[in-house]
């Protein structure tokens, strides 16, 4: 009962801090703090004041975020990527195996393997323990990396297959982007295309060994349903591989017509990628904003307008990503190792992974099927060293505990010139959880 209490006259006195205005005038900053519930879960009460109170912070570990995706993790994936990739190739043409024989094995291997993740990766979780322990631990590692190398399987035989069966051609290009993009917009899953360094994911444990799949199905649905999952979310992965292969080949056939060499058109590639991300990074605050000042991100559905400008926002940011990964991988093939190539992939492929690895980061290998629901987040998520941040806050607020009753008191009683930001609390919605 005295928690009860303590609770509701936390709640009033949030009412009142909104009544006296104390927090007007910081409604990005308040936005942006309840999308990052919407994408990581909602704070408690005394959680969400803690961050609030210091959201200059967590705003300038965001900016830091933005650079470290582009030029740590993003980097890291790719290099992985193209190691795994290029060693496939390198491996398969000194075996002197056919080239549409190595397509329709990587095709089939890749595709049946990662099926197989997104029927029973709700399973694993019964089988190898708890989240924390040094089995899980250790088995959700080879889980990232075995997803990754299948994933890159299935796209190669997607990619390389469609090259060697229809040649590269800019009709080609456009006729794949067109297919990829149409598809996954009718479905509403074209942010699936969207990968490092536009985002990252941030290991974590109880979420280690989940698959994002179109229905998102898990082991309590019936095997007809998961089995209908699995082929619609491969589908459709395919399609992002679509639009991959039409946007990348494309910008190859328009370097050649150019005369850029790869290096060239590889540094070009980076110097795009990188002022993408920042105007990734800074047109997202124009959505969120908007979404939240009209309650877009709760119940009600956004505007036509809305739609169409994150429509376009995340096609951009599609194009970007795929900039930024050719850029870093014709980075490396021009001048990285270059007089070894198996040295060049066997240590990118290692070293891309031991980074991920060291920062919690090698989720970033796995794939999956994301939709285009506001009421699932809005921003990009480059959350890193500000989700740590958070994190750590929170831990400070279980230890105090009730106590945050009274800094919502001293709160009250500040002047707001004195608060170190002044984003306007909310009651409802995405704003304050009623959970303790």
């Amino acid at each position: 009962m005295e928690i009860c209490e303590k609770l509701e006259e936390a709640k009033f006195l949030i009412y009142c801090l909104n009544i006296r205005k104390c927090l007007e005038g910081g409604r990005t900053a308040e936005s942006l703090i309840n999308d990052y519930e919407v994408q990581y879960g909602q704070l408690n009460l005394t959680h969400k004041l803690r961050v609030v109170r210091r959201v200059n912070k967590f705003i300038t570990l965001l900016i830091l975020d933005v650079f470290f995706c582009f030029f740590i993790i993003g980097p890291a994936v790719i290099a992985f990527w193209r190691g795994t990739w290029d060693f496939t190739v390198y491996l398969l043409d000194e075996a002197e195996v056919d080239r549409y024989l190595s397509n329709f094995i990587s095709l089939t291997v890749g595709f049946t393997a990662t099926l197989l993740i997104d029927l029973f990766h709700s399973n694993l979780g019964d089988i190898l323990g708890n989240p924390g322990d040094l089995k899980h631990t250790l088995a959700t590692r080879i889980y990232s990396v075995l997803w990754g190398i299948t994933d890159i399987m299935l796209w190669k035989g997607v990619w390389d297959g469609l090259d060697l069966v229809a040649g590269i051609h800019w009709q080609v290009s456009l006729s794949s982007l067109s297919v990829g993009v149409i598809i996954l917009s009718v479905t509403r899953t074209l942010k699936s295309a969207l990968s490092m360094p536009i985002g990252i994911c941030v290991d974590e444990p109880s979420e280690h060994l989940s698959s994002q799949t179109f229905l998102e199905t898990d082991k309590s649905d019936p095997i007809f349903r998961r089995l209908c999952d699995g082929f619609v979310s491969r589908l459709l992965e395919i399609c992002v591989v679509l639009t991959w292969h039409g946007a990348w080949s494309f910008i190859d056939i328009a370097s050649d017509e150019l005369g850029w060499s790869s290096g060239f058109s590889g540094l070009v590639c980076l110097l795009v990628g990188f002022l993408g991300i920042i105007f990734i990074f800074l047109i997202q605050f124009i959505l969120i904003n908007t979404a939240s000042s009209n309650n877009k991100m709760a119940d009600s559905s956004p505007s036509v307008c809305w739609h169409i400008f994150n429509y376009i926002f995340t096609l951009v940011g599609i194009f970007i990503t795929i900039a930024s990964f050719r850029g870093v991988w014709y980075t490396l093939d021009n001048y990285y190792v270059t007089d070894n190539k198996y040295a060049s992939y066997m240590s990118a492929t290692v070293i891309g992974y031991l980074i991920l690895l060291a920062f919690g980061c090698s989720s970033c290998l796995h794939a999956g099927i994301y939709k285009d629901d506001p009421s699932l987040g809005v921003s990009v998520t480059f959350y890193y060293f500000s989700h740590k941040y958070v994190v750590s806050l929170g831990r400070t607020s279980s230890k105090t505990g009730l106590n945050g009753v009274s800094e919502i008191k001293d709160l009250l009683n500040m002047d707001p010139e004195n608060l170190e930001t002044k984003p306007r609390l909310e009651t409802g919605g995405t704003g304050i959880s009623s959970q303790s």
